[in-house]
């Protein structure tokens, strides 16, 4: 057809220059057909080998059964189509379709302007797609490209690339660069053998071996190894069942229930610590800080609870000592008051020979003057007891103003009263008190103006005393006959009457400060008083009564008074000190400043002493049962309890620990695997390596793990928090990091969120591409002998259009039909096609 065209037999050329070949076709200026049942279509096009069909300008089709469509189309393989401008089809089988898209290699497939496919059997689908590894597939589009003109696509480097045998790089960017490894979303990237990159701009870089796994990292985000961190949740996972399964939120929530102390999830996923306040340990948020603390503890109870032992087996010594002395000076102070007595009775018969002196001017009761202070023997010596100590003056301080009545039971706080050494120490006065060792610190007496720092030197002053006592009444019967004989005469007398004056006069001019009106019948009543108004006035009952100095019979009711107006301090009399009766139970606590009283400090010797006997019967049996230890060279404690392993550890009622280096803690719990460990009442750890915490909790697998109360880990190096029908959450997971980390509800979520974003895109860009087949499919083509077509159509399909654009030519003779087309949608992608038919 054409200039200078030859046709013979079914050898067409057609156009000028066209050269015939037997067989062949040969349409437009140039073209060639050099094989048999060839065609060629289009200036310079070559279809140079049997079966080949060039159509396009300058296409070559040059192996058998070569395909080349477009300008510039090479097919140069065995059975390849190349289609569109400047694309190659160098590899047996292989096709390249779209513009300057190459399948180099044996059956490799390259669709997308620019797209290759340089491996055996790889697959480059998209926009500068590269797959260069055999069997590798590369599905996806570069992350920027300008102007769509030659030189802006062959400079374009950030491309998808499959590199790696066996890898898939889906998406736009995504790179797969080792053997077997699969990167999926934009910019994803798997460089690694065996990595798996899913998601936008995921990275897998973490190859086989880390964490004991067997195959490269599966990767969801970027980031780690210092690099900016790019993460996302992986949702809607069930629960994991095997080894290597990965575990959902509802199976990590209840490990912060089994550590107790208010540990709990954060709202972001993480694990707030548990709080473990100790009594007398602190606070500590983990369960390794907690039981050291209590072993702390222990250790320091069982030293002071030793020294304690040993100091009061000291005092009570010194106490025994005490009460002998004691008891000897009291039989010396018997045959004293004897003597006493005696001289008592002569005082009483002077005092009645005293009775009818009308004037008082000698005896025991003298008045210097009148109005003032009557005495009654001022040389005795007095009675007061001093409490202060080497350091001055004690403070008795921070007790609240007590009722004053016969009823009343309250007295000074005792905070400091908070041990049995302090009860001891109080026992002793003389201001005895606990150093910070548990001692006992010397008490001081002040006896007849003297300091002793001990009992026996404060005994022996006082046997000192009594001699001096002694001497002195032995001189005051000598003054007693002396002032009988006075008496007689009538030249003294205490007591005078002033009839000028009509007065009474009680030894006036002799110096004292006290007026005596005992009798032989014990204290007299001075009755006929007024009311006292000045300083130096003497009271009545009904003013005592009015200040609460005595009861409504007149009975004198004790009242402590404090030392002074500032209520610092209030001394208690008494020689030998005072003792506080129906002491009402006082606060112990570390602030109190309640008084205690005796059965409370008997309760807290008890308890100290059923305490420490508690604690020697324990430790007898521990003792007991380690001796009792059989087999291997474990240590065991509790009765029944075996520890036969070689470095094992029982312990606790019926513990067994049979395997080497194993241990078993708790009543009936049973560590028999090797390196294994039992930890909790019932518990079981078979497996070697195995590890059961927790009431009834079993691992029976090599390296299992079970935590919780009867949970069941029986398959190796899992670990388990539960069992069938009872499971158990993971709570408060961090993000994971590593291969083989688990997941939390956060990152799980995330990547989903990522997924489903890609997925609809992928499922718009389907969408789009059905419209588009839509479209291509309802253009009319020519149909007439000799009839050419221009056409155009539209379709549609879930929210996606398409228009499509058609050329289409038949022969003179109706025999051969050439079509081409093109498409473009809603998604801004363009698809083109072309294809030739031969009809008979």
């Amino acid at each position: 057809m054409g200039k200078n065209a030859i046709a013979k037999d079914l050898v067409w050329n057609i156009h000028s220059l066209g050269n015939r070949r037997t067989d062949g076709l040969g349409v437009d200026i140039d073209s060639d057909t050099a094989a048999a049942n060839s065609t060629a279509i289009g200036s310079g096009a070559t279809a140079s080998t049997y079966g080949t069909t060039a159509v396009g300008a300058y296409s070559l089709a040059s192996n058998t059964g070569a395909l080349a469509f477009g300008v510039h189309a090479n097919a140069v393989g065995r059975n390849t189509v190349a289609f569109g401008s400047a694309s190659y089809s160098g590899g047996l089988q292989s096709i390249a379709l779209g513009s300057f898209t190459a399948a180099v290699a044996d059956r490799s497939n390259a669709i997308g302007t620019l797209a290759t496919s340089r491996g055996v059997d790889a697959n480059a689908i998209g926009t500068s797609a590269d797959a260069s590894g055999a069997r590798s597939i590369a599905f996806g589009a570069p992350a920027t490209i300008g102007a769509f003109d030659k030189d802006a696509l062959q400079n374009t480097t950030d491309n998808t690339a499959a590199s790696g045998d066996d890898s898939i790089a889906i998406g736009t960017s995504t790179r797969a660069t080792a053997t077997g490894s699969m990167a999926i979303g934009a910019k994803a990237s798997a460089t690694v053998d065996d990595g798996v990159a899913l998601g936008s701009q995921s990275i897998a870089n973490r190859a086989a071996g880390q964490g004991g796994s067997s195959l490269s990292a599966v990767s969801v985000g970027s980031g780690g190894d210092g690099a900016a961190t790019a993460t996302r949740q992986i949702i809607s996972v069930a629960r994991g069942t095997q080894d290597t399964d990965a575990v959902n939120l509802s199976q990590l929530k209840g490990v912060t229930a089994a550590l107790g102390g208010e540990a709990a999830i954060k709202a972001d996923g993480s694990i707030a610590a548990p709080t473990y306040t100790l009594a007398n340990g602190g606070t500590h948020r983990n369960v390794g800080g907690a039981l050291n603390a209590l072993d702390d503890n222990l250790t320091t109870a069982n030293k002071n609870i030793s020294k304690n032992a040993t100091g009061i087996a000291d005092i009570g010594k010194r106490v025994d000592a005490t009460e002998t002395d004691i008891a000897q000076n009291t039989s010396a102070i018997g045959a004293l008051d004897t003597r006493v007595g005696t001289a008592e009775t002569n005082i009483a018969d002077l005092q009645n020979s005293l009775s009818g002196i009308s004037e008082g001017t000698a005896g025991l009761v003298q008045q210097a003057a009148a109005g003032a202070d009557v005495t009654v023997a001022s040389t005795k010596g007095g009675t007061a007891v001093d409490f202060a100590g080497s350091d001055g003056a004690r403070t008795l301080k921070g007790v609240a103003n007590g009722t004053v009545n016969a009823a009343s039971s309250e007295a000074v706080n005792g905070a400091q009263l908070h041990g049995t050494a302090e009860s001891v120490a109080a026992a002793l006065g003389g201001g005895a008190t606990v150093n910070a060792d548990g001692s006992i610190a010397a008490p001081t007496y002040t006896v007849d103006g003297k300091t002793m720092t001990d009992v026996g030197s404060a005994i022996t002053s006082i046997d000192g005393s009594l001699t001096t006592l002694d001497g002195r009444v032995t001189r005051t019967e000598t003054s007693i006959d002396q002032m009988q004989q006075d008496l007689s005469s009538g030249a003294v007398g205490l007591v005078r009457h002033d009839a000028s004056t009509n007065s009474v006069t009680v030894a006036r001019g002799i110096g004292g400060s006290v007026v005596d009106f005992t009798g032989a019948e014990g204290s007299r009543v001075l009755t006929g008083l007024a009311n006292g108004k000045d300083d130096r006035d003497a009271v009545t009952i009904a003013q005592l009564r009015a200040v609460g100095l005595v009861d409504p019979e007149g009975r004198m009711v004790g009242a402590l008074a404090y030392d002074d107006i500032e209520l610092k301090r209030a001394t208690l009399g008494g020689t030998n000190g005072t003792v506080l009766a129906n002491v009402a139970n006082g606060s112990i606590s570390a602030g109190s400043m309640d008084a205690v009283n005796g059965s409370q400090l008997y309760a807290l010797q008890q308890e100290f002493e059923n305490r420490h006997n508690g604690l020697i019967d324990r430790l007898d049996v521990v003792e007991q049962t380690v001796a009792n230890g059989t087999g291997g060279s474990g240590s065991n404690g509790g009765d029944g309890s075996q520890a036969t392993g070689d470095n094992s550890t029982g312990l606790g009622q019926n513990a067994n620990a049979s395997g080497s280096g194993s241990a078993a803690i708790g009543q009936n719990s049973n560590a028999s695997g090797n390196n294994s460990t039992a930890v909790g009442q019932g518990s079981s750890a078979s497996g070697e390596n195995a590890i059961a915490l927790g009431q009834g909790a079993t691992a029976s697998a090599k390296d299992a793990v079970a935590l919780g109360q009867n949970s069941v880990a029986d398959r190796e190096n899992s670990v388990s928090v539960g069992s069938v029908g009872n499971e158990r959450q993971i709570t408060n997971v961090a993000d994971g990091t590593a291969p083989t980390d688990a997941v939390n509800v956060r990152q799980m979520n995330s990547a989903l969120g990522s997924l489903r974003s890609d997925v609809e895109d992928y499922r718009r860009d389907s969408n789009a591409g059905t419209a588009s087949a839509v479209a291509i499919a309802n253009l009319p083509q020519a149909a007439l002998p000799g009839e050419s077509m221009v056409s155009v159509a539209g379709g549609t399909y879930a929210g996606q259009s398409a228009v499509a654009f058609g050329l289409s030519t038949a022969t003179r003779n109706g025999k051969w039909v050439a079509k081409a087309s093109g498409s473009t949608n809603t998604r801004g992608t363009v698809a083109v096609g072309a294809g030739v038919g031969y009809r008979w």
